[in-house]
């Protein structure tokens, strides 16, 4: 078995085509049987399927961690669908559902039915059916093309779960009488430099490998991610790109930053050397589990992630002076394809 999941490092990639925030974090994952359950740190959250040998990439549908928030379906597909068409849903003998397509959002190769009525009909049809269908006119010919509901009524309890919604108005499966309420979490989803603190923003464009700047010059929190951690007394931690990633590894810096005095600092990393312990300022492909306050950074050898180095660190939240403390580190130089042998050098057995 692998020693660590590097699930939650290969989901940003679904998760920057469908979620509002971009790819650099992951939060929350489950699978259950054909389904899944992608969800960013601020717990904006996706529930999928796919048919990839009918060029289905991507169905199911969004939801934001606000208090009655909208359900939105969306699918992603290498068909080249009819813009002045309907997407038909068909649920085992019902009536069929039509989506519009032309009132539906499309970016970056994702179509959203954005405040279409029939979401959560066709949801509650969904959880209670046996087979699906969906029914597309395309450019490469109509198509009707079947897509699995094991595993959605399982996939729907967790993100309840995951959203604190168990037993509220607003849950989608485990729904009760209780007052509907917004998922809360520490984190914070960052879309844009614009949400930074002028003094965040100083600190980070003055980082020694200007981390603020890309090759492109174009928004790094925008296209790579960002978020922000709420500390004691009023400080924030923040895990921020630091610059153009490569190939498969995406380079990030960790502030903390004091709301009262407007400081901020960096926060340098513990690690094993050669020789003994040291420090990294720049970890990549991080992941943040809120619940446990730990981070996770995954230096990818290559684009298999067979090799590299990885990082686990605990949080000591003491607001403006917090820090990490190494809990697991371990490094394989091998890229041979295994990926259930890598090397512990920490901490030492």
């Amino acid at each position: 078995m692998n020693p660590w999941s590097i699930t939650t490092v290969a989901i940003g990639i679904f998760a920057g085509l469908v979620l509002s925030a971009t790819s650099g974090f992951a939060g929350p994952y489950k699978s259950v049987r054909d389904w899944s359950v992608y969800c960013s740190n601020g717990l904006s959250c996706t529930v999928r399927t796919s048919n990839d040998a009918h060029q289905i990439y991507a169905f199911g549908f969004e939801r934001g961690p606000e208090a009655n928030a909208p359900v939105v379906l969306f699918l992603s597909t290498g068909l080249t669908l009819n813009e002045e068409s309907d997407l038909v849903i068909r649920i085992d003998d019902q009536p069929e559902l039509y989506l519009e397509i032309p009132k539906a959002d499309f970016k970056e190769g994702v179509w959203r039915f954005v405040g279409q009525d029939v979401d959560l009909q066709i949801l509650t049809a969904m959880r209670h059916g046996q087979k699906m269908k969906l029914k597309v006119e395309a450019a490469e010919g109509d198509r009707e093309i079947p897509v699995s509901l094991s595993g959605v009524t399982a996939s729907l309890l967790y993100l309840d779960e995951v959203q604190g919604r168990v037993g509220n108005q607003d849950a989608l499966e485990a729904k009760g009488d209780g007052e509907a309420t917004a998922a809360t979490t520490r984190v914070h989803d960052l879309a844009s430099v614009d949400e930074l603190p002028v003094e965040v923003k100083r600190r980070w464009a003055a980082t020694p490998d200007d981390c603020s700047e890309s090759y492109d010059d174009s928004d790094l929190i925008k296209s790579y991610g960002g978020l922000a951690v709420d500390l004691k007394d009023n400080a924030s931690l923040y895990v921020l790109p630091c610059g153009s990633p490569g190939a498969y590894n995406l380079p990030q810096v960790v502030l903390v930053y004091d709301g009262e005095d407007k400081t901020v600092r960096t926060v340098s990393l513990p690690v094993m050397g050669e020789r003994g312990p040291t420090v990294m300022d720049i970890p990549y492909n991080t992941s943040w589990d809120d619940h446990a306050s730990t981070l996770t950074a995954f230096f990818k050898g290559r684009g298999l992630g067979d090799c590299g180095s990885r990082q686990i660190w605990v949080l000591n939240a003491n607001g403006y002076y917090s820090n990490f403390e190494l809990i697991e580190e371990r490094v394989k130089g091998n890229c041979d394809g295994k990926y259930d042998d890598w090397p512990i050098i920490w901490p030492v057995k």
